[in-house]
């Protein structure tokens, strides 16, 4: 054990000034007598001290600065001999920190995230079944907690525990096996697998000769918070026992909303961003939820829009899919966000209290998003998007809520079982699959087109994915106050005919940046140059990007717009073509 004797050094001194006779301090007391006298001050009460402190001075032969650090000095001793008998003693007895080690190593495997350095987990053994916690999640940490206190039936101080976190991590970076961890879907070995999120851990694996439920899946899927057990799916269903639970508009709708499902249950992505719209009145949030509670039952079903970048990605990475409802438009960098989230990317921030460490969030989401009015006008964004329309609810086809969650209670294993099967039939089609003319998320598509099989002719959702495409693009054209005055501007210039031999005839303008700005400004509509949501051009540098941002929708529309430099001045202009298109378009405005 440490030494824990008094600071107080018991002896003679003798000092000699100048020439003078030495002087000769009254001798101390020996070590023990004053370590005992000591202690008794150490024990006394605040007012006990000031009123002996001079009188225990006088006896030790010291002044009352030294004893005061004396005292203090014979506290710390005694606190750090309690810490050295908490930590073990000569003899090899383990600390708190060093069992709390050893139990977790009884009990656990320790593996690294080769996706994530920053993540380490264990797989620990409970109830006859395998869990995977992250080392810093608050159920490793509660488990961990568990197994001190239910060994020694005490609870671990804060240090030791903390020391023995950051030693299991130390050994699952340099000692585990790396592996991936997952949210909620994986691929592995060919086939896919749909964590259950049940008590037992189980999970759905899907392969192309069918489905079943597992016991002990290959792959280590971890929980988030708020995340929900999906149902024990059935097989044998139909995908038509989804419909009196959706509210499309159109046949079209729920096709495209079906689509969105089946691209939610690839265990990677890029991910169409489902865009639900409709009035008062068309159980907009209530459709959210069910195509959410589907494949990723979660407590918090449905969420307003984040404020930031970073909160956006904090939740992508929380979370299997994203649901926010009810927006009223969408800002610029939050439509840029939901296209990074939908085809995948990382959020970088620095790390804190260093100097040069970041922290990297990754995520590639399913993201669905409900409107009264169209709120997907860029486009970017509309190209990565599915847009579908709600109907109005007659009252008389109303029902509580309660009787519509009982109803959907009851279905939804037979649903999820009909999604289990299309998307074992994708496994099966999708290697032989071909496709010519693959427009933008031609991945999700592909793969959606290979699951409808198992329900539909061939072709059905590639059909109502493309009428949608087209659609958006009307949206796009007629959101923007910009591209509505290019639409009736370039309706006004003269045709041409072009020289290449196929004697096609288009419109024509060509002109500088400054000189476009300009005349699309006498075409503005009304309220739109002081449109704070869609902020009109301010120069010809705002207005070139705002017009390339645009130019897939415009080609679609036959109008391209071409940059260059003229002259031995080499000015810029801007040239801008327009297809008649038999007049359907530009006339239109």
């Amino acid at each position: 054990m440490p030494h824990t004797e008094s600071a107080v050094n018991c002896h003679c001194n003798t000092h000699h000034v100048g020439n003078a006779a030495p002087i000769v301090t009254k001798p101390a007391p020996n070590p023990e007598e004053a370590a005992r006298i000591v202690s008794e001050l150490e024990r006394m009460s605040p007012l006990e001290f000031a009123q002996a402190r001079k009188t225990k001075a006088a006896e030790l032969g010291i002044t009352v600065a030294d004893l005061d650090k004396a005292v203090r000095a014979h506290q710390k001793a005694l606190l750090l001999a309690a810490l050295d008998a908490a930590d073990g003693d000569d003899e090899g007895k383990p600390s708190p920190a060093d069992t709390l080690v050893r139990y977790a190593c009884e009990s656990a495997q320790f593996h690294s995230n080769p996706d994530n350095e920053d993540e380490t987990y264990a797989l620990v053994q409970m109830n006859g079944h395998r869990e995977c916690w992250l080392l810093r999640s608050s159920g490793f940490k509660a488990w961990l907690r568990y197994q001190y206190f239910s060994r020694t039936g005490r609870a671990p101080k804060a240090d030791a525990f903390n020391q023995a976190l950051d030693t299991l991590d130390a050994k699952a970076r340099f000692e585990g096996t790396p592996a991936p961890v997952f949210l909620r879907r994986a691929e592995h070995d060919g086939k896919v697998y749909v964590d259950l999120c049940d008590e037992a851990w189980r999970a759905v694996e899907i392969d192309a000769h069918g489905w079943r439920v597992v016991d002990t899946p290959p792959v280590h899927f971890i929980r988030r918070r708020g995340m929900l057990p999906l149902p024990v799916p059935v097989h044998g269903a139909h995908i038509d026992e989804l419909r009196p639970f959706l509210n499309g508009a159109t046949e079209r709708d729920f096709v495209l909303m079906v689509m969105w499902l089946l691209s939610a249950l690839s265990p990677s992505g890029p991910y169409p961003i489902l865009a639900v719209t409709g009035g008062p009145g068309t159980a907009k949030t209530t459709t959210g939820r069910v195509l959410r509670d589907l494949f990723d039952p979660n407590a918090g079903k449905v969420r307003r829009v984040p404020k930031s970048e970073e909160d956006l990605f904090v939740q992508a990475v929380a979370s299997a899919s994203l649901v926010y409802d009810n927006l009223s438009n969408i800002p610029e960098w939050l439509s840029d966000a939901l296209c990074t989230i939908a085809t995948g990317a990382s959020y970088t921030k620095r790390q804190l209290h260093t100097d040069s460490d970041e922290i990297i969030l990754t995520a590639t989401r399913p993201v669905l998003l409900t409107s009264v009015a169209e709120v997907v006008t860029r486009t970017d964004l509309a190209s990565r998007a599915v847009i579908v329309n709600l109907a109005v609810i007659p009252d008389s086809k109303r029902a509580t809520e309660r009787e519509f969650n009982a109803a959907l209670d009851k279905a939804r294993p037979r649903i999820l079982g009909a999604l289990l099967d299309a998307a074992s039939n994708g496994l099966a089609t999708l290697p032989t699959l071909r496709l010519d003319n693959l427009p933008r998320m031609a991945d999700a598509l592909k793969w959606a087109h290979a699951c409808e099989g198992r329900w539909w002719m061939p072709g059905r959702i590639i059909d109502a994915y493309m009428g949608c495409a087209d659609d958006a693009v009307d949206a796009v054209l007629e959101s923007d106050p910009v591209l509505v005055a290019l639409r009736v501007f370039m309706g006004r210039q003269d045709f041409f005919m072009s020289d290449d031999g196929d004697q096609t005839e288009f419109r024509f303008w060509r002109g500088s940046g400054e000189a476009l700005l300009g005349a699309l400004s006498q075409f503005a509509p009304d309220g739109a140059i002081r449109n704070k949501a869609c902020p009109w051009p301010a120069d010809a540098t705002r207005l070139s990007g705002r017009l390339s941002m645009a130019s897939p929708a415009l080609r679609q529309r036959g109008i391209t717009i071409e940059r260059g430099r003229a002259g031995k001045a080499r000015t810029r202009f801007i040239e801008v073509r327009a297809l008649d298109m038999d007049g359907a378009w530009l006339d239109a405005a």
